[in-house]
């Protein structure tokens, strides 16, 4: 997150990296850069990031600040599934294989699917296109597909890792039913 960026939605970020519990703005700038250090801005927030009038707001999803949209992330929740690891225990991630920015990108080499950025993800691959990601269809997406086994051609992804947990492919199915919104450079 930049300068000039709302400091609730630095304070999201934050909660949302802190899988619930309170983590600090400041501390998550070595996890994440584009959170960011707190701002003299940050009027209402406190040292941690929390709201100074004694609210909870931010503490669940039901009740985000203002400005915040309800719903799965793919910066917060998507892209940290993309970007695993090979050989995580918790599933194989995408980039290891089809981020073009990476040194080796086998994955990309072959079958020109590049997660370097959901712009790209979006472009889809040589067979799967736009396909790959179908708005409101879940179903119907090929990186769905290809996640779950159901792709009839091309082998089941992560090839030759743990396949994602389905809490994990459920996450990523409610991102596509949502509409599969984020930022092209995200």
């Amino acid at each position: 997150m930049g300068p000039g960026q709302s400091a609730k939605v630095r304070f999201v970020a934050a909660w949302a990296l802190g899988c619930g519990g309170w983590l600090a703005v400041a501390s998550c700038a070595p996890l994440d850069p584009r959170v960011g250090p707190l701002l003299e801005d940050d009027a209402g927030l406190d040292a941690q990031g929390r709201p100074t009038d004694g609210s909870t707001s931010g503490t669940d999803a039901n009740n985000l600040p203002d400005g915040v949209a309800a719903g799965v992330s793919f910066a917060l929740q998507i892209r940290p599934l993309i970007n695993r690891a090979q050989g995580d225990p918790a599933g194989g991630g995408c980039r290891d294989c089809h981020d073009s920015t990476q040194p080796r990108h086998p994955g990309y080499d072959m079958s020109g699917f590049d997660t370097s950025t959901l712009k790209s993800i979006r472009r889809g691959g040589n067979t799967s296109g736009l396909r790959i990601l179908i708005a409101g269809d879940p179903t119907g997406s090929v990186m769905v597909m290809k996640l779950e086994g159901r792709q009839t051609t091309g082998a089941r992804m992560p090839k030759g890792e743990t396949p994602w947990a389905p809490a994990d492919i459920a996450t990523l199915r409610q991102w596509i039913t949502e509409g599969a919104q984020g930022g092209d450079n995200e």
